[in-house]
C-alpha cells in the first residue's frame, strides 16, 4: 500500500461473514483498502455479551452491533496488534450534527459522517434541523434554506441503518423558529420573533406536520422536538391574546400538547431538559441544580418523555453530577456533551477535553443509558467542521476505552491527533472570529479585548505565528480537516494585528513615505480577504448546499471592501485632504465576561446589518 495512514489491508470472505455487515463492508471498500476475496485475513465474530467487546485479536474482530465490527476494523487499518476488552458504559452513544445553521450538509456528505462514526464506535446519529426539511402545504417552511426533501431523509436513514446507526430527527416545537416565523404568513402563530404560539390550534396544526413528516420517512419511532432556550415564552402576543400566565404553566401545557400529538403517531418524544430549570430557577438559570424537579412539577410532565440534560460549560465532575442527580424522576434520562464546533476557526479543543470528561464521568457514576455529543453550527458555520473529527475520536475513546487512538485517527480520518491537537491554538476562546469579523478602522473587537488584557494582540500574534510553523510540515493530502486554508486564514489574522498596530501608530507619527507603505499593505489585506473567501467557497461547496454561502462571502466582501476603504483614507491622509481615521479614536472599553464574537456584533457601532 502506498498510503502511509494505513498499516495494513483488510480482506474479508463473503462466505464466512455474517450477512448484517456485507453493506458496511462493500461500502467502506469504497474509501479505505479494504476488499472482498476467496482468502480472507480478517474474522468477525458476534459477541456472546453485548457489554463488553474485545474488538480486535489475532485478526478477529468481535462485535455485538455493526458499529462495533467498523471500529475493529480501525484497528487494524491502523496497524493495533490487539485491543483490550471495552466494557460499555453506555447502552448508545452517537453525535448530533447542526443542520439549521446556515451549512445544510449535501446528502454525500452526511454519509461520510455516517461511516466515520460507525468506525469510532456510534450508533446513534442526531440531525438538528429547525425548519430544513419539507412540509406538505407550507411553502415557506425552510424556503430557499437547503431543506430536506423526504426522498433526501429516506436515503440517508436508510444508509446510517445498514450501518447500524439510529438516525434521530432533532427538531424544533417551541423556539429557535426564527427563521420560519420570519414570513408573515407565520404571523398569526408566533409569540416571540423567536417562538411559536403556545395554545394557539394552528400551531399544533403546523406541528402535527412536523410528526407526520418523519413519522413516514424515518424508521426510528424516537423524535427529538426541542423545546430549549425559549425564555420569553408568553412574553409576546401570547400575554396580548391571553393575559399573563406564569410561563410554567404555559410550557408544561404546551409540552403535554405536543406529546400527545407524538403519541397520536407512535413517536417517543426527547426534549432538551434546559425550561423546566429555567422556568423553576429563580434567577431563569440552567445550571441551577438546587431547582431541580419538584414532585408537583414532574406529575405534571407527559409519561412518554425523555430529557436531555446538555452541558458544554463545566469542568467539574461533581458540578455535573448534581445537575444530573437534581433530574431526579425523570424515567429516562439522556446526557450529551459538546464538541465544539461553534464559534472558532478550527476543532474547540480547549473547552471540549476541559469539560466533556468531567460530564462523562459523572454519567457513567450515575448509570446513564445514552450518550450524545453535539456540534453546532452558530453564527453562520464558518468554522472547519471536518477538524472536529479530533474532538470526536476524543469523545468515542472517553466512553468506550481504547488504546492507539492516534493511529486509528490516522486510519479512519487521515490526519495526525496531536497536529489536530495542536493547531487549535489559532482560537483562544472565540478570538479568531472575533478578530476575522472585526472592523479594520473601528476595532470593536480589538479593543474590547485589550480593555482586559493590554498585551493581548501581541500574544496572538505569537500564537498564530506557532500555527502557521506547524502548517508549514504538515503533510498532505489532511483528512481531518483543509490545512490550506487553515493556512490563509492565519495569515490572515496575523496580517491584520499587525496592520492595526501599524495604524495606530503610524496617526501619531505621520509621514508620507510609512503612508504609503501601510496604504498599499492594506491593500493587499484586501486581496488576501477575496482569497479566503475563495478558500471558504471551495470547502462550502464540496460538503454543504449552496445554500447560505452568501453570508460568508457576504462578511468576507465586507471585509475586503473596509481594507481598501482604510488604503483609501491613507492615501488621502498623505495627500492632505479627506476626512482622516475618526473611526481610530474610540477608547478601549469592554462590559461583557466573553466579548462578542460574531459578525453582527463586531462589524459596526452603528445600525445592526
Amino acid at each position: 500500500m502506498k498510503n502511509k495512514r494505513y498499516k495494513k489491508e483488510i480482506i474479508w470472505n463473503r462466505d464466512d461473514t455474517p450477512r448484517e455487515l456485507h453493506f458496511m463492508l462493500e461500502e467502506l471498500g469504497r474509501h479505505y483498502p479494504i476488499s472482498c476475496a476467496k482468502v480472507s485475513n480478517v474474522l468477525f465474530r458476534r459477541s456472546s455479551e453485548p457489554s463488553a467487546v474485545n474488538p480486535v485479536s489475532n485478526n478477529v474482530i468481535e462485535f455485538s452491533t455493526v458499529p462495533e465490527a467498523a471500529r475493529g476494523l480501525s484497528y487494524i487499518l491502523g496497524g493495533c496488534k490487539a485491543a483490550p476488552l471495552q466494557k460499555r458504559s453506555f447502552e448508545k452513544t452517537g453525535a448530533m450534527l447542526d443542520c439549521s445553521r446556515n451549512a445544510v450538509p449535501a446528502v454525500e456528505y452526511l454519509k461520510h459522517w455516517i461511516r466515520r462514526l460507525a468506525m469510532f464506535g456510534m450508533d446513534t446519529f442526531y440531525l438538528y434541523l429547525e425548519d430544513m426539511y419539507e412540509l406538505e402545504g407550507e411553502p415557506f417552511f425552510g424556503l430557499q434554506r437547503g431543506r430536506y426533501s423526504a426522498a433526501e431523509i429516506r436515503e440517508v436513514d436508510r444508509y446510517a441503518l445498514d450501518f447500524g446507526i439510529e438516525l434521530i430527527p432533532c427538531i424544533q416545537t417551541l423556539g429557535h423558529m426564527e427563521q420560519a416565523l420570519r414570513w408573515e404568513c407565520y404571523y398569526k402563530i408566533s409569540d416571540a420573533k423567536n417562538i411559536l404560539l403556545a395554545g394557539e390550534d394552528k400551531t399544533y396544526d403546523l406541528i402535527e406536520k412536523m410528526v407526520r413528516f418523519w413519522t413516514e420517512n424515518v424508521n426510528t419511532r424516537r423524535l427529538h422536538i426541542g423545546m430549549d432556550e425559549a425564555g420569553n415564552i408568553g412574553h409576546g402576543h401570547y400575554l396580548k391574546k391571553n393575559g399573563f400566565r406564569p410561563q410554567k404553566d404555559i410550557f408544561i401545557d404546551h409540552l403535554n400538547r405536543v406529546c400527545s400529538i407524538c403519541l397520536k403517531y407512535d413517536r417517543q418524544p426527547i426534549i432538551w431538559s434546559d425550561m423546566l430549570f429555567r422556568i423553576t430557577s429563580p434567577t431563569g438559570d440552567y445550571y441551577d441544580h438546587k431547582a431541580g424537579f419538584s414532585e408537583p412539577l414532574f406529575a405534571r410532565l407527559p409519561e412518554n418523555l425523555q430529557m436531555v440534560y446538555w452541558d458544554y460549560y463545566h469542568s467539574d465532575d461533581k458540578f455535573c453530577s448534581e445537575m444530573i442527580a437534581s433530574h431526579k424522576g425523570c424515567r429516562q434520562l439522556l446526557v450529551s456533551p459538546g464538541i465544539w464546533s461553534w464559534g472558532k476557526p478550527w476543532y474547540g479543543r480547549e473547552f471540549t477535553e476541559n469539560n466533556l470528561p468531567p460530564l462523562v464521568k459523572a454519567a457513567r457514576t450515575h448509570g446513564i443509558k445514552e450518550i450524545f455529543f453535539t456540534l453546532w453550527n452558530d453564527d453562520g458555520a464558518c468554522g472547519d467542521l471536518e477538524s472536529s473529527w479530533c474532538g470526536i475520536a476524543m469523545a468515542a475513546d472517553q466512553v468506550m476505552g481504547g488504546e492507539s487512538l492516534p493511529e486509528r485517527f490516522a486510519a479512519i480520518c487521515g490526519g495526525d491527533y496531536e497536529l489536530s491537537r495542536r493547531l487549535a491554538g489559532i482560537n483562544d476562546e472565540f478570538s479568531a472570529f472575533g478578530l476575522l469579523w472585526d472592523d479594520p478602522l473601528y476595532g470593536l473587537y480589538w479593543k474590547k479585548r485589550r480593555a482586559l488584557d493590554k498585551t493581548y494582540w501581541n500574544k496572538r500574534l505569537i500564537a498564530y505565528e506557532k500555527v502557521l510553523q506547524e502548517l508549514k510540515s504538515a503533510p498532505p493530502g489532511y483528512g481531518a480537516g483543509d490545512l490550506q486554508h487553515l493556512r490563509r486564514l492565519t495569515e490572515f489574522l496575523a496580517e491584520k494585528i499587525c496592520l492595526r498596530q501599524q495604524l495606530e501608530t503610524i496617526i501619531e507619527n505621520p509621514g508620507k513615505a510609512q503612508m504609503k507603505k501601510l496604504e498599499l499593505a492594506f491593500r493587499r489585506q484586501a486581496v488576501r480577504a477575496k482569497g479566503l473567501n475563495a478558500s471558504f467557497r471551495k470547502i462550502w461547496l464540496s460538503r454543504f448546499k449552496p445554500f447560505g454561502l452568501e453570508v460568508v462571502q457576504l462578511r468576507l466582501a465586507t471585509q475586503a471592501e473596509r481594507n481598501l476603504e482604510t488604503a483609501r483614507r491613507l492615501k488621502e491622509i498623505s495627500e492632505g485632504k479627506g476626512v482622516g481615521l475618526l473611526e481610530l479614536s474610540g477608547p478601549d472599553l469592554n462590559c461583557e465576561t466573553y466579548p462578542d464574537f460574531t459578525f453582527r456584533g463586531n462589524v459596526s457601532p452603528s445600525t445592526i446589518i
